[in-house]
């Protein structure tokens, strides 16, 4: 820690002046024009002041000997433990650009996309747990060296006649594509990541120590080789990108693709510290995760849905949805049977892609206990919204789109092919259920109701008394009601999987890692 010259006090990294300042007198100094001599080595290493969690493992350092009682890997108010390392220094460094307060700001903002978020986080007197981390980041340089030669095939209509063009595509490439990032680090999820990437290079600076008074940096351990190919890969798309802009139709030959066509090799690599604004957010006994971009305020968020928003809403749309029936059909209990049967076999629909989804999208974090990061890669969505997207794009088809059609099809053709259509879709929907049982029994506390088979019941009770047709409504109202549990216990299932899935255990993980992409839910 750097003492102030004037007062002893404590100086900090200030973001408004980008540079340090003292909290007790105010005096303001350049980084570097007080030296911290315990920190830079002559052989690329420094001596750092490593803490860790007790209750998650996850570790930062800094290079203050005093840590705060709370960790934002796994939100637990513990005191860190502290112990002196000597770690890799890196080679430049991103400072902060946005305030805490400013960080605060584009969270909230980006929360309130979120249909059924945590309303509490969405407040401006919402308290914020956010700390600033300095994450490492693999810094690649690729150079490219290939003659590019492609045949090509543009295929247009001019007025009654299909031209069609044959061409040749030649390109010398001998270029450097720059500033290809990634995070070096198991505390930090490639999700995450590349979520919030990339980090603009223009205000990279030569690594001060000073940078990081009054934050913290999450520990690199992962090797670059272990992202050398996903750094040849990404320098391939960007150049394909750039092809593309340039050419018309379709590749027509099968000559080489990717980096074995445009010869990249990794020219140079470094460690670098990219700023992060990050935040645990506790769920009950489990935690997920906040990181904004602390330079150009990229946001990723994943928030477990808030059940009295969810079924406050869906409440007020199925309520609409009755209402708009009752102008086409008189209020029977058959035609409450109808919307019954629409809404269980809108809510199996759901149940279905949703649980496929949550499955896919939490084996894709997982790797097997041991396995570096690296090995571990996986296509990710670059803006953070891709789960939110399609799990809202899931919703709207499921419970709008969904019910529309199979209104229609009881329109033209009656009761009995819609009671086929429950029948279908719910065995569907309990055939998925049985083959992706044994998958969620692996994961503890995650035991799935079969709702599935409540409407699929329910779509059998009804079309046996369609065909008989009974005097008594008391059946009717029966399969109503049993079709409307299998409808909300289908959605209560799959939001309870998407909340506990989209979060992490406490307060330990399989890895003894905070906060690592190998945690097992």
């Amino acid at each position: 820690m750097r003492a102030c010259p004037n007062c002893g006090g404590g100086l900090v990294f200030d973001i408004p002046s980008q540079g340090l300042k003292c909290p007790s007198c105010s005096s303001k100094f350049a980084v570097g024009e007080i030296a911290d001599k315990s920190m830079a080595k002559a052989d690329d290493s420094m001596d750092a002041m490593i803490f860790t969690c007790p209750q998650c493992g996850g570790s930062v350092w800094s290079t203050s000997e005093t840590a705060a009682g709370f960790c934002s890997f796994c939100g637990a108010s513990v005191q860190l433990q502290g112990r002196m390392s000597e770690e890799k220094a890196p080679k430049t460094i991103v400072p902060f650009k946005l305030t805490k307060e400013e960080c605060a700001k584009k969270f909230r903002e980006h929360v309130k996309s979120y249909l059924f978020s945590p309303g509490d986080l969405s407040k401006s007197d919402a308290n914020l747990e956010f700390r600033g981390i300095y994450m490492p980041y693999w810094d690649y340089t690729v150079h490219q060296k290939a003659h590019v030669e492609r045949q090509y095939r543009d295929e247009h209509r001019s007025g009654d006649y299909r031209i069609v063009s044959d061409y040749q595509f030649d390109l010398d490439l001998d270029d450097d594509i720059k500033s290809i990032q990634h995070d070096a680090s198991n505390s930090f999820e490639d999700e995450i990541g590349l979520a919030i990437a990339p980090f603009e290079p223009g205000d990279e600076k030569e690594f001060d120590s000073g940078y990081m008074e009054g934050f913290y940096g999450d520990v690199a351990d992962t090797s670059w080789e272990d992202y050398a190919d996903f750094a040849l890969t990404e320098a391939a798309e960007q150049t394909e990108k750039v092809i593309n802009g340039k050419t018309q139709g379709v590749r027509t030959d099968n000559g080489p693709r990717g980096n074995e066509e445009f010869g990249g090799a990794i020219s140079e690599k470094h460690l670098a510290l990219f700023p992060v604004w990050f935040m645990s957010y506790r769920s009950g006994n489990r935690v997920a995760y906040t990181a904004v971009n602390g330079q150009t305020g990229r946001v990723f968020v994943d928030l477990p849905v808030d059940f009295g928003k969810f079924f406050g809403i869906t409440g007020i749309l199925t309520v609409i949805f009755y209402i708009a029936c009752s102008f086409f059909l008189a209020p029977t209990p058959q035609t409450d049977v109808l919307i019954a049967m629409v809404l269980s076999m809108a809510a199996s629909f759901i149940f279905s892609i949703l649980t496929e989804r949550i499955l896919n999208r939490e084996s894709s974090f997982e790797g097997a206990p041991g396995q570096a990061k690296g090995n571990n890669k996986k296509k990710n969505d670059k803006d953070g919204s891709g789960s939110k997207g399609r799990i809202i794009r899931t919703i709207i088809i499921g419970g709008l789109v969904i019910p529309i059609i199979l209104f229609l099809v009881f329109l033209f053709f009656g009761f009995v092919a819609l009671e086929i259509g429950t029948i279908l879709i719910s065995l569907w929907a309990f055939l998925v259920y049985l083959r992706r049982k044994p998958d969620f029994a692996k994961k503890e506390g995650t035991e799935l109701f079969p709702a599935p088979l409540l409407s699929m019941i329910a779509g059998v009770l009804g079309l046996i008394v369609v065909v008989l047709n009974p005097v008594s409504d008391f059946w009717y109202y029966g399969i109503t009601t049993l079709a409307m549990a299998a409808a909300a216990l289908s959605l209560i299932t799959v939001l309870g999987m998407r909340n506990l899935l989209s979060t992490r255990r406490l307060p330990e993980f399989d890895t003894h890692k905070g906060g690592d992409h190998r945690a097992r839910g």
